[in-house]
């Protein structure tokens, strides 16, 4: 990928790469992931910033999950504290044989989601970083529509309702090398 200014108050970030589910089911993965992100410096101090991104990760029931996401965020520094505020809206794609549709047998778990964060951190030092966060999502998931069958072909549970708020809160300490 690339990194950098554009001009001096433009800036880019693009990453492509490959992902795969390596599961031995027979199922769909698009395996292309990146990221395309824009940011604007508002001054030197402060940074706005949008962008796409799209990852696979693990997930234990369904194999593997396919994360798109749009993105926005803003960055102000006061010295040693940086602050964060982000939002973002996008889509989960959840991949398992597993899962299917009444009837027709294809349809696949997915999720909207919508969600806003926000982040501090403090420069200890110039090589340590301690920080907290705290990021919210509302999702709703279309797995009302979805039945469950365990290998055995077994119906184990049938049309609940996933509409949930997901929050993480964290702490972080970064050290530089």
């Amino acid at each position: 990928g690339i990194s950098g200014a554009i001009t001096t108050r433009l800036s880019l970030l693009a990453k492509i790469g490959y992902g795969n589910a390596f599961t031995d089911n027979e199922v769909d993965v698009l395996p292309l992931l990146g990221q395309l992100e824009l940011g604007y410096f508002v001054s030197a101090t402060a940074k706005v910033k949008g962008g796409f991104l799209r990852r696979i990760s693990p997930q234990p029931f369904f194999g593997f999950v396919n994360e798109n996401t749009f993105y926005t965020g803003w960055n102000q520094s006061f010295g040693a504290v940086q602050l964060d505020i982000t939002g973002e809206a996008g889509f989960y794609e959840y991949g398992d044989v597993r899962t299917v549709g009444p009837g027709s047998g294809d349809d696949a778990r997915s999720e909207f989601f919508v969600g806003a964060g926000s982040a501090s951190s403090y420069a200890m030092t110039d090589w340590l970083t301690l920080g907290v966060g705290n990021n919210f999502e509302l999702r709703e998931s279309n797995n009302e529509d979805l039945t469950f069958i365990d290998a055995a072909g077994d119906v184990q549970v049938s049309g609940i309702d996933f509409g949930y708020l997901y929050n993480d809160l964290f702490v972080s300490l970064s050290a530089r090398y």
